[in-house]
């Protein structure tokens, strides 16, 4: 990405903040370079290592270099892969405390945690509803906001 425009930073006298990215350095006597100094030919975007440009130059062109074994599904990242394989081997090894419930990602068990606070972290801006899973918003959002919308219309 190149120099930095860099002005005084509010946080410390002692580090710069980069005008083009945001990002805090230290102060230096000499000019500073943007860590970010691998971007995307297609779209810009900036990473700090040539292995996360890589990566995300397969959402570009939607080559999926990881497949599964068993039923040959692929993927983009390994990552995605390895949460798959737990379907097949029927794997759970995140449980909740209060119930004793298994999940195959920790995601999920975090969110079904929530049923047990009443916690509801996913709130609707049209209407203030709120709900423990993004996914019961999003589906809130989309069945009655949008048919109202196509009401008014």
């Amino acid at each position: 990405m190149g120099k930095h425009g860099s002005k005084p930073s509010i946080m410390s006298r002692k580090t710069h903040c980069c005008c083009d990215c945001g990002e805090t350095f230290p102060l230096k006597d000499k000019p500073f370079t943007c860590n970010k100094s691998f971007s995307c030919g297609d779209c810009g975007k900036g990473f700090k290592q040539k292995v996360h440009q890589n990566l995300h130059i397969l959402a570009h062109t939607g080559e999926k270099l990881f497949s599964c074994n068993v039923c040959d599904k692929t993927f983009r990242y390994k990552g995605t892969l390895t949460k798959h394989i737990l379907t097949h081997t029927g794997e759970k090894p995140f449980s909740c405390g209060d119930c004793g419930k298994s999940f195959s990602r920790k995601q999920t068990l975090t969110e079904h945690i929530l049923t047990h606070t009443g916690e509801k972290q996913h709130g609707c801006s049209v209407s203030g509803k709120s709900f423990t899973h993004k996914t019961n918003l999003l589906r809130h959002v989309d069945k009655i906001h949008k048919e109202r919308n196509q009401e008014k219309n």
